[in-house]
């Protein structure tokens, strides 16, 4: 287990030697910027699944590390070497063709700076920036129509002198990526932006005002309009918008009021901006989060009138809002996450079964519909993603330590995939990334390495794509996309 311990180390000081990412916009479900274990990357607003992939990989030593290039059909080719460029490229997010991603500078500065590719070695390149006084590192990349929004720190021995944590914006060129608005005005002042999520070309998401506390803001990509959409908490009180989502022609979110923490839906205007429901009436709360969109309705856990999390369902309205079932009679089920399984109408979530046991369950979103699947792991089945009618996710059981597993949500068709370290060792994988017609992650088989593997959802189909560094050593893959 030499090459785990190395990985957690050099992920421990925000070395990531290899990221491989995709914004995985074949999803049905999305996480919505609720804080699930390992769930999809969000969706991108009309935009069409990508067509290749790009990565950081060492195939020696860790000045041998660079970007590639794979399009599923071939071995990776390598696209630039970055040692003395960059150190580490991650938060790899499709838009229009191109990825945008973040790279640390190779000067031990600390600082994270924004790039893009086209795929193409001539195409890659560095999105430089600079406000009035300093520099800056990028901290989130979402995507925006055919450009990206992004957020921007400065160095803490920095921050009295300059504009931290503000939005910006870029179109893939140089001269396109420039500050949006600086939120809450002030040398060394944050305005923290954070769970966006996009409808109708604008952006929605949480940001810190020094005359509001931290609210629900707008913007449609230019300082004029930018700007609050509503004071959910009056005053300097914050009202902390959280797991935004879109459904419909609405976003939902869960933010603190009067009413406790609660779900609120807006149709953004402010006056179309109100609580959807107060699950716990009165102050306490209810405290919705996992809220994932499938087939029309949001899909969520919150506290009960019993103070315990259960399952809740809504369709956007205050009377079709309720909890579907309680799963197991006191006790909170910590949902990890939900997707549509398959074709079918069902939703599938993964949840506690006991103490000290989870399972997954079957849902169809109608009052008192919940079946357990026989299946059980000593926690939570995490980094779900689908494959045709399938559902592959990590589970980590005494039999088989932490390996993946598939579901076709039947107790038959629930099953270790592939022991991928033999015996009780953890194959340590990564999140799992769609491309064509199957599924790539990062895994370590006890032989070559924690290495880049493939899966066409079957255990003869499940097998080492790339030893990228060839022999036991690793490449250490830690599969990246967009995130909030």
């Amino acid at each position: 287990m030499i090459d785990r311990s190395i990985n957690v180390f050099k992920n421990l000081f925000g070395v990531s030697l290899l990221s491989l990412a995709l914004v995985q916009t074949a999803c049905t479900s999305s996480s919505g910027g609720g804080s699930s274990i390992g769930s999809p990357s969000k969706e991108t607003e009309g935009e069409a699944p990508a067509t290749y992939l790009v990565f950081d990989a060492c195939p020696g030593a860790y000045d041998s590390c660079g970007l590639w290039k794979m399009d599923g059909s071939s071995a990776p080719v390598e696209l630039k070497a970055p040692a003395s460029n960059f150190i580490g490229a991650y938060n790899f997010t499709y838009v229009n063709g191109k990825y945008f991603f973040t790279a640390r500078d190779p000067d031990n500065s600390g600082k994270t700076r924004l790039w893009v590719t086209d795929g193409t070695s001539e195409g890659t390149q560095q999105l430089t920036f600079q406000n009035t006084l300093n520099d800056l590192s990028v901290e989130k990349i979402i995507p925006f129509g055919t450009k990206v929004l992004f957020v921007a720190w400065d160095n803490p021995a920095d921050y009295a002198d300059s504009i931290q944590g503000e939005l910006y914006i870029s179109d893939g060129t140089v001269a396109g990526t420039l500050l949006v608005k600086d939120i809450n005005p002030g040398l060394g002042q944050s305005s923290q932006p954070s769970n966006f999520v996009v409808m109708g070309g604008k952006a929605y998401f949480s940001a810190l005002h020094g005359d509001t506390g931290v609210e629900l803001f707008v913007t449609d990509g230019t300082a004029a309009g930018t700007h609050i959409l509503k004071d959910l908490s009056p005053g300097q009180g914050h009202g902390s918008p959280e797991n935004l989502v879109k459904l419909g022609d609405r976003i939902v979110f869960n933010a603190t009021s009067a009413e406790g923490v609660e779900l609120w839906v807006s149709d953004g205007t402010e006056a179309g901006t109100t609580i959807l429901k107060d699950i716990v009436p009165g102050d306490g709360s209810g405290g919705p989060s996992r809220m994932t969109v499938i087939d029309g309705k949001i899909y969520f856990q919150a506290l009960d009138a019993n103070g315990h999390y259960q399952p809740f369902v809504s369709d956007g309205t205050e009377a079709g809002t309720f909890r579907i079932a309680e799963v197991n009679p006191g006790l909170d089920t910590d949902i990890g996450w939900f997707m549509k399984m398959g074709t079918t109408n069902k939703v599938i979530f993964s949840a506690r079964a006991s103490n000290n046991s989870y399972k997954l369950y079957l849902t169809d979103g109608t009052l008192g519909n919940i079946t357990p699947i026989n299946a059980s792991w000593s926690m939570n089945a995490m980094r779900p993603q689908s494959l045709g009618g399938l559902i592959l996710f990590e589970a980590c059981d005494v039999t088989y330590g932490c390996e993946p597993w598939v579901t076709d949500g039947t107790d038959s068709g629930t099953k270790i995939l592939k022991d991928i370290y033999p015996s009780t060792y953890h194959a340590d994988i990564s999140n799992f990334y769609k491309l064509g017609e199957k599924l790539y992650f990062a895994a370590n088989d006890g032989t070559n390495g924690n290495e880049l593997w493939s899966t066409d959802g079957t255990s003869n189909g499940t097998n080492i794509f790339k030893d990228i560094n060839p022999g036991s050593d690793s490449s250490f893959p830690f599969l990246d996309g967009y995130s909030d």
